[in-house]
Parts: structure tokens; C-alpha cells; sequence
């Protein structure tokens, strides 16, 4: 339930600017679900966000949105903030929570996987999770958070992929530090690689049985096959191992091409919920967040329809 507040919110995390569509997920909705629903989604950001109180900020931060508009009998306390890296970020305050949480989202998913290699975006979500130079060791991550009455979990969509975790409030702080290392600095280590790739499969191998999977991917197998719709998103060892072999692709390398071109903090949404106050949470998230990159990347529009 606390991940779902989380997520829901999220997904609405870019409503401190102004020309910003909160999407909704539906089925095929960058084709055309998007277009047909964004002047009234737009217009109740706008509204949202005129009734706030939106300032300039200095430091790590470039605006902070104060006075979200919610509902009379929600205690929490909300702001909003764009950090000077133009990540995006909702802050949630309760002091009587029993846990914290936090969720980040990506505006990039499976389809901008390379044509030559279905599954890639899926397989960067794994290997992400894989050490990083701050905290090298592999289950750093997973350790902290079990010893912690916590978990994590994310996901990879057709254009966006999310990362979060829940833990105890007292330990909210380090999990952060652990958590904003994959954004800065994952080491994508090659040990790693055959492991992760047999993880998918197995993940593929779970969906084979499950209709609603099946269907799925029907309904992109028979779509044009020249757009970018026409993907296989999760991937399995075939598609990510052994063709790429057959062809001399080196699968680790083409990762670090993908995470490098689109993995960038202007394209990021970020939601926090803690015990702690909106000033320690905007502290917190700004210290930990402030080195991810920003390279100013544009997410792809697809104005034409798959079928």
C-alpha cells in the first residue's frame, strides 16, 4: 500500500512544470491515448500548479513548489522541487508513518531497446542493481534494506522504467546513499553479465504460461514491423545472449551505450515519503541526488500509429 502511495504519486511528479502532461498508462497511450486526453490533463496541472506556491530556489535546487493542492483530511505535507540537475521531485512528510519509501522513474523503457537486442532497457533495469563504486559488493543493497524491515523492486514499461524501496524510518537516510549510487555510479560488472541474462529468462519463462503476457505480445508481434511498438520488452538469453554472440555483439558494451545515452537526471522523477520534515527530506534528497548527470536528453514522441 505505501508503495502504491508512492508510485501514484509519482506518476505526477512532474507537476512543477507547467508544460508537463502527467501520461497516463494505458494501452498504446503515446500513440494515441496521450493525444486525445492532454489538454484536460494539462489543464488541471496548470491548475494544480497555479494554486500552488511556486519560488525560485537556490543551491541544489532551481524551483520549489509549496501548497500542493490535496485533500482536506490528508495530514501529510507535500512540496515540490526541481533540482539544479532538472530532476524532478515530490516530498512527502508524515511523522506517524511506520515506514519510508521512495520511488524513482526513468522516462525511458523498452522501446528504445536497440532493434538488434529486445530485452536491453529490462536488462539495464537488473544489472543497475549490481554493485556500485560507493558500495561495491552485489547484495549491499538488498542486505541493508532485509536488516531493515524493508524490500525493493522496479520494473521496466514500454517508455518508462521505476525503482523503489521501502524501510524502516530510522534508516531512511543510509538506504537513500545506497539507492542514488545506481544513478551516479554503477559498475555493471562483467562477473555479473551470465547471471543477470539467466534472471530475465527465467522472468521470460514465468510469462510464457500467463495469457495476459501472451496477448501482450501478440498485439506487438502483429503490429508494423518498423515501428518501434514491434518489440519484445522483456528479453530472454536468446535475445540477449546467444544471437548477439552469433553476431559478435558484446551485450555489456551496448549496455553501457544505453545507459549512458538515455539514463539522465532531466528525464527523472523522484518521490520520497519519511518521518523526517519537508526541510530535511528537500536537504537529504538534494545532497544525495545533486551528481546525477544531466545530459539533456529528449524522450522520443511516437506521432504514428503501430498498426
Amino acid at each position: 500500500m505505501l508503495i502504491n502511495i508512492i508510485l501514484t504519486t509519482l506518476k505526477c511528479s512532474n507537476l512543477i512544470q507547467k508544460d508537463t502532461v502527467c501520461r497516463i498508462h494505458l494501452k498504446l497511450s503515446r500513440f494515441f491515448v496521450q493525444r486525445r486526453y492532454s489538454s484536460s490533463l494539462l489543464g488541471n496541472l496548470n491548475n494544480m500548479v497555479s494554486k500552488a506556491d511556486c519560488t525560485g530556489a537556490g543551491g541544489p535546487c532551481k524551483l520549489r513548489v509549496n501548497n500542493i493542492v490535496k485533500s482536506e483530511f490528508d495530514k501529510r505535507e507535500y512540496r515540490g522541487l526541481e533540482l539544479q540537475n532538472g530532476m524532478k521531485v515530490v516530498l512527502i512528510s508524515d511523522p506517524t508513518t511506520d515506514k519510508s519509501a521512495a520511488a524513482l522513474d526513468v522516462n525511458i523503457g523498452y522501446l528504445c531497446d536497440p532493434k538488434e537486442l529486445p530485452g536491453l532497457a529490462h536488462f539495464c533495469e537488473h544489472m543497475l542493481f549490481m554493485g556500485t563504486e560507493t558500495y561495491p559488493a552485489e547484495n549491499e543493497y538488498n542486505k541493508f534494506l532485509s536488516e531493515h524491515s524493508g524490500y525493493s523492486n522496479a520494473y521496466t514499461s514500454a517508455d518508462h522504467t521505476n525503482y523503489h524501496f521501502e524501510v524502516s524510518p530510522d534508516h531512511l537516510e543510509k538506504a537513500l546513499d545506497i539507492f542514488s549510487k545506481f544513478f551516479i555510479c554503477p559498475l555493471f560488472e562483467a562477473g555479473s553479465t551470465e547471471r543477470e541474462v539467466n534472471a530475465v529468462n527465467l522472468e521470460h519463462d514465468k510469462n510464457i504460461p500467463n495469457d495476459t503476457w501472451r496477448l501482450d505480445q501478440l498485439d506487438k508481434s502483429t503490429c508494423d514491423p518498423n515501428h518501434d511498438y514491434n518489440r519484445f520488452g522483456t528479453g530472454n538469453k536468446e535475445t540477449l545472449d546467444t544471437i548477439p554472440k552469433s553476431k559478435g555483439m558484446n551485450v555489456r558494451d551496448e549496455l553501457l551505450k544505453f545507459h549512458d545515452k538515455w539514463y539522465s537526471s532531466n528525464i527523472m522523477g523522484f518521490a520520497i515519503l519519511g518521518k523526517e520534515s519537508l526541510d530535511d527530506l528537500e536537504k537529504m534528497v538534494a545532497d544525495k541526488f545533486k551528481d546525477v548527470k544531466n545530459k539533456n536528453v529528449k524522450t522520443p514522441v511516437w506521432n504514428t500509429h503501430p498498426y
